[in-house]
């Protein structure tokens, strides 16, 4: 006979523990009872999980193939089926969402719409609910959702994922969108801050840093107040204060491979007329981190803006030796060939720059026009277009963008990129210039 703790074992048995321990049982009955339970707990979570891969694996659409049809009807039945057999389960749901968003974006809202029925908080199926809606043009529906989502962090790490690819364009539409959904959020300005660091705004990344710091700091990076400290006092022409900053950084960067505080520091230093001091600053940086070329870089920059293009070679040959694959010693040394007019190195450094960073502006930006300088516009063409799809934010690609519509004899569209040109910047000479030449516009400066 059972004991009361004997029974209260049996009632407290998983499905998967009566399974293991059917032989307690005495009978076949009990045994098939256990395997039933065993099944019913782990069916619809099977098919769940093939649904879900079955829709993931449309979603990745590997080697960029679309997706077909048939498949798209193939993992709609398993998803179907995972949800008949678990109603409950709201995974089956939001993967038919997922699903959907590859082709559909209007049936994805809906299956979002009837998952955020069932749970209003669901803040993932609120995400891609926003993602569609932002697909389709809605951005005050797909703003709502990402409030909703929380996806402030989300957009503020984008942008600074993006930025480290030169995605410039993009990094500043992220950052703006992690604003716009958390404004409350100080990693939200924080990246809006480094993205227009990055493109040399120094009031707007002044303003957008002080705004960062007076509110809630971010979890990651953790290196993100202390630096946009550094740059804020820098921005406002504390240099002192700034260098302090910097300093106080480098041991928690020494041996990682974060060189930002290393070369910013030295830039620093150079402003101040202390270029030897800010030379051998990068060589420890260079020693530090003998597998980062980034400080091997910014020593040749630092040296070719002092007039010593030999020099600055040395360090962007060493800095390609160290990271052959790396794109920025190559986009030096591609800047460099431009400087001396050697087109043709500059066109085939830009090109291996784009197959190792396709979102990399400056590097289609050199490779359009060193097309364009061989006299090749329809190439020019494209990688120039490249570059403004990237990075509409720059003037020059605009200006360039614009000589090569004018080679190519579409005049209209080149005094259209002029002027965006003079917009961004209305200092860029060349862009005012030409654009007098074509138009007669009095907006050039003197020559």
């Amino acid at each position: 006979m059972d004991t009361a703790k004997d029974r209260y074992i049996k009632l407290r048995l998983t499905p998967v523990q009566a399974w293991v321990k059917h032989h307690r049982f005495a009978s076949l009955a009990g045994s098939l009872l256990a395997l039933a339970l065993l099944l019913y707990a782990t069916l619809p979570a099977l098919f769940q999980n093939v649904g879900a891969r079955s829709a993931l694996a449309l979603l990745v659409r590997s080697g960029g193939r679309p997706v077909s049809a048939a498949e798209m009807r193939t993992a709609h039945a398993f998803l179907s089926r995972a949800a008949a057999l678990a109603p409950g389960l709201t995974g089956p749901a939001r993967w038919t969402g997922l699903l959907l968003s590859a082709g559909d974006p209007e049936a994805a809202i809906g299956a979002f719409d009837q998952l955020l029925a069932r749970d209003p908080s669901d803040r993932l199926a609120h995400f891609w609910r926003g993602r569609m809606r932002a697909r389709l043009g809605d951005e005050t529906g797909a703003l709502a959702d990402w409030q909703a989502a929380r996806a402030g962090s989300y957009f503020a790490n984008q942008a600074q994922r993006t930025l480290l690819a030169g995605n410039l364009g993009q990094a500043l539409q992220f950052s703006q969108t992690a604003v716009a959904v958390a404004p409350e959020a100080g990693g939200s300005w924080l990246a809006l801050g480094e993205v227009y660091w990055a493109l040399g705004q120094t009031a707007q990344s002044a303003e957008a840093f002080q705004r960062g710091l007076a509110l809630p700091p971010p979890a990651e990076p953790p290196l993100a107040v202390p630096l946009a400290r550094a740059r804020l006092a820098w921005s406002q022409g504390h240099l002192e204060e700034a260098e302090a900053a910097y300093r106080a950084l480098l041991p928690f960067v020494y041996r990682s491979s974060d060189s930002v505080p290393f070369i910013e520091l030295a830039r620093l230093l150079a402003a101040m007329n202390r270029t030897p001091e800010a030379e051998a600053l990068l060589l420890e940086a260079s020693a530090a981190q003998p597998a980062n070329p980034a400080p091997l870089v910014a020593a040749g920059e630092l040296v070719l803006a002092r007039g010593d293009p030999g020099r600055a070679r040395k360090y962007f040959e060493r800095a390609r030796a160290v990271a052959p694959a790396a794109p920025d010693p190559l986009l030096a040394l591609a800047r460099l060939a431009a400087s001396n007019h050697d087109f043709e190195t500059v066109g085939r450094l830009a090109q291996q720059v784009t197959l190792l960073a396709p979102d990399s502006a400056e590097a289609h930006h050199l490779a359009g026009v060193a097309h364009l300088m061989s006299g090749d516009g329809g190439a020019a063409l494209v990688e120039l277009r490249r570059a403004v799809a990237l990075a509409p934010m720059v003037a020059e690609y605009h200006s360039a963008l614009g000589d090569a519509l004018e080679f190519m004899g579409q005049r209209d569209k080149a005094v259209a990129e002029y002027r965006a040109a003079l917009a961004l910047d209305p200092g860029h000479k060349h862009a005012a210039l030409l654009l007098h030449t074509l138009t007669g516009d009095q907006t050039a400066p003197d020559r």
